[in-house]
């Protein structure tokens, strides 16, 4: 016998500190065959870099505005370090509150 599989919606994830598997073999979920996915985390030290690398490319783009020749605003100073910060923040690296930029 040959039975159709279904694939499930992918789930949300981090991809910063998450991987997405698909099951080897699909199940039977309410009489229809799904082949599923598993979120799991990554290493401790590969999320971690990952996050770093993220905080660097946000702190990069507001680069410009730490010239001498511009004045940076409290609000945007106040983003940048809540940016640094982010690797001491208690779930680090798995759970990270993001600061908002300035305006969003």
């Amino acid at each position: 016998c040959v039975y159709p599989v279904a694939r499930a919606a992918v789930p949300q994830f981090n991809s910063l500190v998450q991987s997405l598997v698909a099951h080897a073999a699909p199940t039977e979920d309410a009489g229809e065959w799904v082949l599923g996915y598993d979120v799991v985390q990554k290493p401790e030290e590969l999320a971690g870099d990952n996050i770093r690398r993220e905080r660097n490319r946000l702190l990069s783009e507001t680069d410009w505005m730490a010239l001498s020749d511009n004045t940076m605003t409290t609000e945007w100073a106040s983003y940048r370090q809540a940016l640094r910060d982010i690797t001491s923040q208690l779930g680090f690296p798995y759970s990270v509150e993001w600061p908002a930029a300035p305006g969003e």
